[in-house]
């Protein structure tokens, strides 16, 4: 699966749709999806009141990026992909790299693209209220056959 799909997508930032996206990504790839029973599951626990950071929610929102984090960009990914605009197979947002320090992460690239196209889409098309997104004329970036 992880050959076929890649990882999961950085691009939503912190606590963004990249798990129901993956699972979406998964279903539009042929996986069958199944419930595991609640005694098996993992509990987050970031998603408990008692266990959120408000500082660092406001952080969250507050950043450059956070309108990539929501609704309308899941909504635009989903779409992308739909159109064949992006591929199933997500790459990493950062690459590892050996620096003079050690280990260090640089922006990939082919993300950054993506990240371009993604702050254009989210920042001129609008939601409805029902979270369908408003028209999009995607012909251009089908004919390019890129996101950059």
């Amino acid at each position: 699966m992880h050959e076929r799909l890649g990882f999961w997508n950085e691009g939503f930032g912190r606590y963004g749709y990249e798990d129901l996206e993956y699972s979406w990504r998964a279903r539009k790839a042929g996986y069958i999806l199944a419930y595991a029973p609640q005694q098996d599951a993992l509990r987050h626990l970031g998603a408990e009141p008692e266990f959120v950071d408000p500082q660092q929610e406001q952080g969250k929102y507050a950043s450059h990026t956070a309108d990539l984090s929501g609704t309308k960009a899941y909504l635009m990914y989903l779409l992308l992909y739909e159109q064949g605009i992006i591929p199933l197979n997500v790459g990493r947002k950062y690459l590892p790299a050996m620096g003079a320090d050690g280990l260090a992460f640089t922006l990939n690239p082919a993300h950054k693209a993506l990240q371009r196209l993604m702050v254009r889409l989210v920042n001129s098309v609008e939601t409805t209220q029902q979270g369908e997104l408003s028209q999009l004329d995607l012909r251009a970036w089908q004919n390019r056959g890129n996101p950059a």
